[in-house]
């Protein structure tokens, strides 16, 4: 459990690092004022849903995968709700916003989704 938090650190600072760069070098505006708002959600959101998985392949080995699906569909919602949030309470300009929120939303769940079928795997050798 804890090699997955330091890595999703690493991977948080390089995501802090890149955003920090475009704000510096671009002209134009790259990156949204939310995004540090949105990168914390998707941080947080990532946690929950990957302490959900790993406590129920903990208890219920047997029933990861379920435990591992649950935990992406969590994750879906849970930003689902979160982008609603953040459009309902105004934003400047939604290409933007938009762009930003999918670019790091896709950096997390492909981060989640790695995580889980590296932990799967110790499971699927258990079972054969």
């Amino acid at each position: 459990m804890t090699r997955f938090f330091v890595k999703l650190i690493i991977l948080t600072s390089i995501l802090s690092i890149i955003i920090i760069g475009l704000e510096q070098i671009s002209t134009i505006a790259l990156i949204d004022k939310l995004a540090w708002k949105m990168m914390i959600l998707l941080f947080t959101i990532t946690t929950i849903s990957h302490t959900i998985s790993y406590i129920g392949t903990l208890r219920k080995p047997e029933e990861s995968l379920l435990f591992s699906f649950a935990s992406i569909g969590l994750h879906f919602l849970l930003s689902l709700i979160s982008i609603t949030i953040l459009i309902l309470n105004g934003i400047e300009s939604r290409n933007t916003f938009f762009f930003n929120f999918l670019v790091l939303y896709l950096c997390y769940t492909l981060f989640d989704i790695y995580s889980l079928i590296t932990n799967l795997r110790p499971n699927s050798k258990k079972s054969f």
